[in-house]
């Protein structure tokens, strides 16, 4: 990260407009567990991506998920810091609303083709652990299917201005289109991914994509504008792609280490519906997928 840990604060920004969500139901459910992740500089003019928390430990530690890709900031040793901007209700004013925005201190993003990454956020960082609740989203190991359904969720053009906050809370369906488990597809060409025809919005990157059964089985990628004649397109990452990361966590006595991504689920940490079974392979030419048949 650009600045020591100790130095990293969390505050408050009040949420001056909340447009109308085209599922409006849905913004309530999954309110407390998908964020908009942000970059700011000193004006406060900066915004990114979406960022869904997967892991929640008694001592304050979070983890969430987002796209590789939303981190490129933080990858390219960048002097802005990063934060999640987790919305509450305002103790004693009714009806007011704000964020909190909770630094992000640690990434896990792999140096091989992979655009799934994890980041860790700290409640201990903040003075407003007694404020919010967070609450994990359980993902599934699952391979898409051409024609089955998904809907992807995550914020779009949600922005900070005059220290204000903006958010647009949006729920895209499609169908799946394509899918691409080998290290390539058909426009970008280094990691598994499925297309759906759905249409995922500028700042949506990083957010879950869910089955048809009701499992989040993929991540936010990267989509198409909507132009007159042009059919949409929207690409996701397989939440597979998340086996091969690790994140490093402070126990209780304030040991750390790295926590390999089967760790977080075995300890149950990170909880993952039932699935099949996978084998992420590195080659040459990027990552590729490889997924049990049925049966064997």
């Amino acid at each position: 990260m650009t600045e020591p840990r100790e130095k990293q604060i969390g505050f408050e920004l009040p949420v001056v407009q909340t447009p109308p969500n085209i599922l409006t139901g849905i913004s309530d459910d999954f309110q407390s567990a998908i964020f908009p992740l942000v970059y700011l500089d000193p004006k406060f003019h900066e915004y990114h991506g979406t960022a869904f928390c997967i892991g929640v430990l008694a001592n304050g530690q979070m983890i969430f998920v987002t796209a590789k890709h939303v981190l490129e900031p933080l990858l390219n040793k960048s002097t802005i810091n990063a934060y999640l901007l987790v919305p509450h209700l305002v103790q004693d004013v009714p009806g007011r609303t704000a964020v909190l925005a909770l630094p992000i201190d640690a990434i896990s993003a792999s140096e091989s083709h992979n655009d799934a990454a994890m980041v860790r956020c700290d409640l201990r960082m903040t003075n407003g652990i007694d404020l919010i609740e967070i609450r994990r989203m359980p993902i599934k190991m699952t391979p898409a299917v051409v024609g089955e359904h998904t809907l992807a969720l995550g914020y779009s053009r949600h922005q900070i201005k005059d220290q204000d906050f903006t958010r647009d809370f949006r729920a895209s369906d499609g169908t799946v289109e394509e899918v691409h488990n080998k290290s390539s597809d058909s426009y970008f060409g280094d990691y598994p991914s499925f297309q759906t025809n759905a249409i995922y919005d500028a700042g949506m990157s990083g957010g879950p994509v869910q089955g048809p059964n009701g499992g989040w089985i993929g991540i936010v990628t990267r989509g198409s504008q909507v132009l007159e004649e042009v059919e949409p397109w929207a690409y996701a990452t397989p939440t597979a792609c998340l086996g091969e990361l690790k994140i490093e966590l402070e126990a209780d006595d304030k040991t750390k280490r790295d926590w390999p991504f089967p760790d977080l689920v075995s300890a149950g940490i990170v909880e993952v519906q039932r699935g099949v079974a996978f084998t992420l392979i590195h080659e040459s030419t990027g990552l590729r997928l490889e997924w049990e048949e049925p049966g064997v």
